[in-house]
């Protein structure tokens, strides 16, 4: 799941939910489908993220990047962040 969610988000999702910086230090299996489950919800969000950004162009999303001391998508590290950037593009 790191190609599909950048290195960034991925260390980021690992670090949030089970602490750790490689799914080979996970020993528990609740918590390793914990993160599956997240890293599958933040691919499902950067596919809407995509469908957003067809929808209303990039015009916006520098200004939203900025608000949230981001210089560029691929600074995000959490689901958290990235879905503060969906909804307000979804609600410009």
């Amino acid at each position: 799941m790191a190609k599909p969610l950048g290195k960034r988000l991925y260390r980021g999702v690992l670090k949030t939910v089970a602490r750790a910086w490689q799914p080979s230090e996970i020993n528990d299996i609740v918590l390793l489908r914990k993160v599956l489950t997240a890293m599958e919800t933040g691919s499902q969000m950067l596919d809407r993220l995509a469908g957003v950004l067809e929808q209303t162009g990039t015009r916006s999303l520098g200004r939203i990047l900025r608000s949230l001391q981001l210089k560029a998508l691929d600074q995000v590290d959490s689901l958290e962040t990235l879905e503060k950037i969906i909804h307000a593009l979804e609600t410009q």
